[in-house]
């Protein structure tokens, strides 16, 4: 759990006497996307803003209000952590406004947000109805030390999301589903957590769980329409290894409230896609369920380093079962098992 520092602390304020900015540009200038970097007063705490004029450009596009979006981020009295239950070894970061989300990356991955953002605002613009879990802000966080003289400094990047589980309903159940099937278990404690909602399960899982995710012959034909303009953009992008996130609310256990949320969710802007039809999500064909469904984890660029994994890989397991495969060998594949999935 992380408690914001006071605004003594970290300012954005430049009459603030102990407190510094780098780098400050305005949304006209033509280097608006240079980062900006604000530091105390003592040079050991550094917050830099990356790409905000873009940001704040796709935000607009997405219908968010910047006022919202702004005290969202700054006025949480603490952060809370949760730790991945995947791969990436990334924590959480849940802020009392439960319509954003922070996510820790590699700086890797904050290359690729950075180098791909142009090019999302423009999808996204020809997209409203995307299926992508919206990216709405990259930071880094910089602390400066001296031990015994030597100085050090340790950085984290942080992604800002949308929350794509900002509702009043109980998940019973998530999934991270990506088609493959290498490592896409889970342990028999994991899947006893995961059938009460407390962890999110695999493809394995789904597939002995849930089987598909029914949402009717017109809803599903839409949003696979939709999925398949999203991996094609990734693609176009070198990126792979992306997932489905799922979150399955089962009306017969009762509408109950999620803690995690609040009816600040209900006042969150933005614009909703067709694929928010009740309580942000998309009711069964029986209507025994609400589905929540979106597309996560978009920022693994094909590097050489993936290509020797796929070569290491597939000389231990099936090659069409690994997740590290190239870009449009992954699309074709993840599209296979959605449509396969989504009825």
């Amino acid at each position: 759990m992380i408690r914001r520092p006071p605004r003594s602390t970290l300012s954005s304020s430049s009459a603030a006497s102990d407190v510094y900015k780098r780098q400050e540009l305005n949304d006209e200038s033509d280097d608006a996307d240079s980062c900006v970097q604000y530091g105390d007063s003592e040079g050991r705490v550094f917050f830099s803003d990356y790409a905000p004029a873009t940001f704040k450009k796709l935000r607009k596009v997405c219908g968010m209000d910047e006022e919202h979006f702004q005290r969202a981020l700054s006025c949480s009295g603490e952060y809370r952590m949760k730790l991945t239950e995947g791969l990436s070894y990334c924590n959480f970061y849940f802020l009392d406004d439960p319509s954003f989300m922070l996510k820790e990356v590699h700086p890797a991955e904050a290359d690729k947000m950075i180098e791909m953002l142009p090019a999302m605002l423009l999808h996204l613009s020809h997209n409203p109805n995307s299926v992508m879990v919206r990216c709405v802000g990259l930071y880094k966080l910089s602390w400066h030390t001296t031990q015994n003289g030597v100085s050090s400094t340790r950085d984290e990047w942080v992604l800002c999301m949308a929350n794509l589980f900002s509702t009043n309903l109980r998940f019973h159940q998530k999934y991270d589903l990506k088609g493959s099937r290498e490592g896409r278990c889970v342990t028999a404690e994991e899947l006893q957590m995961g059938t009460q909602g407390d962890f999110t399960l695999r493809d394995y899982a789904f597939e002995e769980l849930e089987s598909v995710i029914e949402i009717g012959p017109d809803m599903s034909s839409r949003f696979l329409e939709q999925l398949e303009r999203d991996v094609q953009f990734l693609c176009s992008q070198n990126v792979m290894d992306y997932s489905l996130l799922v979150g399955v609310h089962h009306r017969e256990n009762g509408a109950e409230e999620n803690v995690q949320s609040s009816k600040l969710a209900a006042e969150y802007a933005h614009v909703k896609s067709v694929f928010e039809v009740e309580n942000g999500g998309i009711p069964s064909a029986d209507g025994t369920k609400i589905y929540f469904v979106g597309l996560v984890d978009t920022l693994t660029s094909y590097t050489a380093k993936k290509g020797w994994e796929t070569v290491f890989k597939s000389c231990l397991f099936d090659p069409a079962q690994i997740s590290s495969v190239e870009p449009p060998v992954y699309m074709e594949r993840f599209m296979t098992c959605a449509r396969e999935r989504i009825k």
